[in-house]
């Protein structure tokens, strides 16, 4: 069961006792269960990466921004939470909270990828080799809009928006970075949206425990879908 593998990888993941083979062994299987998905591929780079292996991260890099999606399974775990708190005799809107708050981030570190992703472009401009350089950052770039759509949590935006502005920031200024618009437009834009984000972010405590219990379950819902 591809959620069971995932469950095994990130609890390995947190756990300082597990070894490098431990977590790339259950993210190989995750690969095989659910091939469409990203998220094996560019945990698998941050391995290698971590260890030095700069080639095999590479070809993970390049794997995952062929995929058409990054998933983690959270909204199958917060489902799970919430049927638990169901059985045990809370209310829908209290199960749901419960559910909301139990989210697995599995996104909580980037910076091995995101510094394997700087690393591995400066390697490939000092060699001259700027077409290459660009095509990481233009992954990197991918996997920036693949986390940012995997969820409507905040943090998951959050995540994904300190990953792409140290891409954008390593870019020429001028050079394109999506349809249309160059890196230093993308990176204005970004930090605005990051500044809207941060005032909203701050009244959703107080409007989540100021609702009722039928908004609480519509708002749930609604997220969910």
């Amino acid at each position: 069961d591809l959620r069971v593998q995932y469950a095994c990888w990130f609890a390995a993941r947190r756990d300082e006792r597990s070894s490098p083979q431990e977590r790339l062994q259950w993210l190989d299987k995750l690969k095989q269960s659910d091939p469409d998905n990203a998220l094996p591929n560019y945990f698998a780079a941050e391995e290698y990466f971590k260890s030095g292996q700069t080639e095999l991260a590479a070809k993970e890099l390049n794997a995952a921004s062929t995929k058409p999606r990054f998933r983690d399974y959270s909204f199958d775990y917060v489902q799970n939470i919430e049927e638990a708190y169901r059985s045990a005799g809370y209310s829908i809107a209290e199960a749901k909270l419960k559910g909301f708050e139990s989210y697995p981030c599995s996104i909580n570190s980037l910076k091995p990828i995101r510094d394997g992703l700087r690393d591995l472009a400066s390697f490939y401009r000092q060699g001259g080799d700027e077409a290459s350089a660009q095509t990481v950052q233009q992954i990197g770039l991918t996997l920036c809009n693949q986390i940012a759509g995997a969820s409507p949590y905040l943090f998951n935006a959050f995540a994904g928006i300190a990953l792409e502005r140290c891409i954008l920031e390593d870019m020429d200024p001028a050079s394109p970075a999506g349809e249309g618009i160059t890196a230093q437009a993308r990176l204005e834009g970004l930090n605005q949206y990051c500044e809207t984000l941060k005032a909203t972010s701050k009244h959703t405590v107080s409007l989540l425990q100021n609702m009722s219990d039928e908004e609480l379950i519509t708002f749930f819902d609604r997220a969910r879908v």
